[in-house]
């Protein structure tokens, strides 16, 4: 997978091989370490890919076997890019996308409180926020084992706290103490 994803940053030509001796053509080439791959023979030759700066070292080889190379197809992401260069508002509006969404990401958008049956979830929510702990922080600023601390200290029958954050929501996980008796 790496491999396929490092060849099409990279950009790679398809290209058609036609001639007498392509069989020493192809031996020439691995004999200079040129890679070819999805080697497939057709009605006149070889179709076959290579990445584009091996492309330029084939012209020697072709030469002295008598090969003619022509390219069918471009591919890969700097052919991209070259064919839609008019196209950059729409790739700068693609990158500004991403970056928002990275920079969304880095904070916390949703409080969530579980187990709680004695105190009220607005209750709870009050006494994080006045912690400190709102939505719309950065998840670097949240101190988790000091907001548990604090939540069990303010509250004498929560026996257990557990802040966690997963994405962009923060959960907090609260166990009550039991007085049956």
């Amino acid at each position: 997978m790496l491999v396929i994803l490092l060849r099409y940053l990279k950009g790679y030509l398809v290209i058609q091989l036609n001639g007498h001796s392509l069989e020493r053509f192809l031996n020439l080439c691995a004999n200079k370490n040129l890679y070819l791959w999805n080697v497939k023979k057709n009605q006149e030759g070889y179709l076959c890919s290579i990445s584009r700066e091996c492309f330029y070292e084939l012209k020697p080889i072709a030469q002295k076997t008598k090969t003619k190379l022509s390219i069918v197809k471009k591919q890969g992401l700097p052919f991209f890019l070259f064919y839609h260069r008019k196209r950059k508002l729409f790739f700068a509006g693609v990158l500004f996308c991403l970056i928002s969404v990275y920079i969304m990401s880095l904070h916390i958008w949703d409080i969530k409180i579980r187990g709680n049956y004695s105190y009220t979830k607005e209750e709870l929510l009050k006494f994080i926020q006045q912690e400190k702990v709102c939505c719309g922080m950065k998840k670097s600023k949240l101190d988790g084992a000091r907001l548990e601390e604090e939540i069990r200290k303010k509250y004498d029958s929560i026996s257990w706290v557990c802040c966690e954050v997963k994405g962009t929501q923060l959960i907090v996980t609260i166990k009550e103490t039991s007085d049956y008796g």
